[in-house]
């Protein structure tokens, strides 16, 4: 190595071997390690333990104009498979509308956030608490409806069985981590971009504390996933999935009395297929738009009636009416030994709930705990709600006894040849594993062949 002569310092290296200098520049690799974390994540292979950096490279922007690329960057990854959804939806303006729906719905999701960037001085402490509360506004409600591709679901990956404690502990050990990233970020910076400088700055200062804290939750995640066991699928549940053509706008007389024939085959097929004293799972939405009126009840009771003989309970994906002006529920119907309604928290916003117009589906947003179903207590998460924060862990804050299982409803009609719904199921199977509770799915779309993994307790019609 060549060596120069320094009248102060004598012999020196003319390159510092502990100095570097990042290449390319921060501004790209930051959003671009931001996306493929989120692409990675909320894709089919669900590795959300990819997450935490995003966190990272969020603390480490070194402005405010970085951040929000990071931020941008970030839903842009994790949102990519809205381009088939809105596809899906509306084929006819397709792609253009799947283009413009994925970048729409980023910019939406992303906007709590930008502003947050702006709010306070942009210290350690600072980029922190903004990431904490940029987290809990676009996960919770009312902003939390329009909440996906939340970071926070890191916490199924990293905290399995904690439940809520993990979820809480999981919000403030990320939120720290972007704070520890930006506390590195400026020892990076005083220290003129050397390694030996950043190290001999935080072993000697305050940050320590942090570092200790994050420390501890690193090996209790590492403590988590080795203690975790899968809970045991319940013996005395099954679910249905069907392949039937969705609704769309004003449904005929005879279409709706030709679905309902249908969907009586199929729940009789599923209640001679099963033991008696079963309760089974059907996709959201099967029964279509149910009605106040003779026929509707006429064509359940025939089901209800069955499933009684047998003793057995029938959960059906129903749109119930629920009120003049023609808006519904997106609800399970529940018939034979037990009877009842379980609505959906959050239906899907602009295709479902549409609350500044009329024939919406309405949203509950502070139903707390879970559905009581005999002696048994249990949670639901209705398609859309499977992807979201807090409509899954709403069912874990009531005072009644745990949930013994997760019901998963979903309709799929019009999903053919995209990814979203074996993201959706990710999603639901990372958190059913925060929970430690086991998770019954029921889907009504294109079906794949079966594998080694499937559950057993899943029949399809």
């Amino acid at each position: 190595m060549p060596l120069c002569l320094s009248p102060n310092v004598g012999w020196k290296p003319l390159v510092n071997p502990m100095r570097f200098r990042p290449f390319p520049p921060s501004s790209v690799i930051l959003p671009v390690a931001a996306a493929l974390s989120g692409g990675f994540a909320w894709s089919p292979l669900g590795l959300f333990a990819l997450l935490p950096i995003f966190a990272l490279a969020y603390g480490w922007a070194a402005s405010k104009r970085q951040q929000i690329a990071v931020i941008i960057g970030y839903y842009l990854g994790a949102l990519w498979s809205l381009n088939g959804v809105f596809d899906g939806f509306w084929p006819n303006a397709s792609p253009w509308v799947g283009w413009a729906g994925w970048v729409g719905a980023t910019l939406l999701i992303a906007v709590p956030w930008m502003l947050m960037v702006f709010i306070g001085p942009d210290t350690a402490v600072m980029r922190g608490l903004r990431f904490f509360i940029s987290l809990l506004v676009s996960a919770l409600p009312p902003l939390g409806a329009y909440g996906l591709a939340s970071p926070w679901i890191f916490v199924s990956a990293w905290f399995p069985g904690a439940g809520i404690a993990g979820l809480v502990m999981g919000a403030l050990w990320i939120s720290m981590l972007a704070a520890w990233a930006k506390g590195m970020h400026a020892s990076y910076k005083l220290n003129d971009h050397t390694v030996w400088g950043v190290w001999h700055t935080r072993v000697n200062n305050k940050t320590r504390l942090a570092d200790g804290i994050l420390a501890f939750g690193a090996i209790w995640a590492v403590a988590a996933n080795l203690a975790y066991l899968p809970p045991a699928k319940p013996p005395h549940w099954a679910a249905v999935h069907t392949n039937l053509a969705g609704f769309r706008g004003p449904v005929a007389a005879p279409i709706w009395m030709h679905r309902q024939a249908r969907v009586a085959q199929i729940v009789h097929a599923a209640i001679l297929s099963n033991p008696n004293h079963t309760r089974i799972l059907f996709p959201e939405s099967m029964d279509g738009p149910q009605f106040h009126n003779f026929l509707s009840a006429l064509m359940d009771n025939g089901m209800a009636s069955m499933a009684r003989e047998h003793g057995d309970t029938l959960l059906i994906g129903a749109d119930d009416l629920a009120n003049q002006q023609g808006d519904y529920t997106d609800s399970l119907n529940i018939m034979g030994q037990y009877h009842g309604r379980i609505s959906a928290r959050q239906p899907a916003p602009f295709g479902e709930w549409r609350p500044w117009g009329r024939h919406t589906a309405l949203a509950d947003w502070w139903h707390f705990g879970g559905y009581q179903i005999g002696k048994e207590s249990v949670a639901w998460a209705v398609c859309y709600e499977q992807m979201l924060v807090w409509p899954i862990a709403w069912n874990f804050l009531g005072d009644g006894h745990k949930p013994s299982v997760l019901l998963a409803p979903s309709d799929h009609d019009w999903a053919r040849g995209i990814m979203e719904p074996a993201v959706q199921k990710q999603a639901l199977m990372a958190w059913a594993r925060l929970y430690q509770i086991p998770e019954l799915y029921a889907n009504d779309g294109p079906q794949k062949p079966k594998h080694s993994r499937s559950n057993p307790l899943e029949k399809r019609q």
